[in-house]
């Protein structure tokens, strides 16, 4: 997987917020939804009026990532001159795993395209709400719910967590299928 922090420029108010891009193969590119993961602040603050993105990621501590950036308090093509500085370096920053997100603000689905599995569990990176859950289901390559795995089966993850196992009727084990089309 391949990303780029993309800045897109905004012609009618002169400045740039900075986007997620990713890709496969490195030569196809989707936007990934959402719109802007890094957008300006107040204008006048020291990245109000415009920003740059840096390039590549870089790893804070154990727990943060960031992109570097360069702020501008002024639009792009705003007159500058004088003694101030043209812009200011900063981080744009994220809990490591958090950059990107399917949300859904009341209810929501998504399903994988056909993938083999590899593994013997199934863990994910989510983060509810208060009465948010996420069920899980498992089907074979017609699309038909695996018999054990289907989202009645499936036990409800209230979490934030990064690495959350999940379990179907308190079972987490999925040696069963692993190699096999899902």
């Amino acid at each position: 997987m391949h990303v780029m922090f993309p800045g897109v420029f905004h012609r009618f108010d002169d400045g740039r917020d900075v986007h997620l891009a990713s890709s496969i193969d490195g030569e196809s590119w989707r936007w990934v939804p959402g719109g802007e993961v890094v957008e300006r602040g107040q204008l006048g603050s020291w990245c109000g009026g415009d920003l740059n993105p840096g390039y590549g990621l870089v790893p804070l501590n154990q727990d943060r990532i960031a992109l570097p950036v360069m702020g501008y308090s002024l639009p792009h093509k705003f007159p500058r001159g004088g003694d101030e500085p043209l812009g200011s370096m900063g981080w744009a920053t994220w809990k490591r795993g958090r950059i990107s997100a399917i949300v859904a603000d009341q209810s929501g689905g998504f399903s994988t395209p056909l993938l083999t599995f590899q593994g013997s569990s199934l863990s994910l990176n989510l983060k509810t709400r208060r009465s948010g859950q996420v069920l899980v289901e498992i089907r074979d390559e017609l699309d038909v719910p695996i018999s054990g795995f289907a989202f009645h089966d499936a036990d409800p993850i209230a979490a934030d967590s990064l690495d959350h196992l999940v379990t179907w009727n308190g079972r987490s084990d999925l040696t069963h299928l692993s190699d096999r089309p899902v």
